[in-house]
């Protein structure tokens, strides 16, 4: 699957669960990094939560994210790696290597 194709599916099926439980304001990929030899294809999933949603377990949070993706998106899990959830109060920047998946203020329109 290219990268174009992996964006749009996981974009979509966080559209359609953000817009069940409003609970994430911003998901992006960072390539995985296994020492900078070759590229491995896999990406770490970053979260970042909505500014009113408190994080009660990120093991139940990730686990969450993991049961979705199973079942809305078995073909793209297999390039995460792995996932990354960050609270709304820390301040999180898209780097150049990170590929931007869902952002509130442009998302699902």
């Amino acid at each position: 699957m290219d990268t174009k194709s992996l964006i749009a599916n996981l974009h979509s099926v966080f559209c359609e669960f953000n817009r069940e439980k409003k609970k994430y304001s911003e998901i992006w990929l960072t390539e995985a990094d296994f020492g900078g030899l070759y590229n491995s294809g896999k990406y770490v999933l970053n979260l970042k939560a909505e500014h009113d949603y408190y994080i009660d377990s990120c093991g139940h949070e990730i686990e969450e994210i993991l049961t979705l993706l199973d079942q809305k998106a078995k073909e793209e899990l297999q390039f995460i790696w792995s996932v990354d959830i960050y609270d709304s109060d820390e301040e999180i920047h898209c780097q150049s290597m990170d590929t931007l998946v869902y952002e509130d203020q442009k998302a699902c329109t």
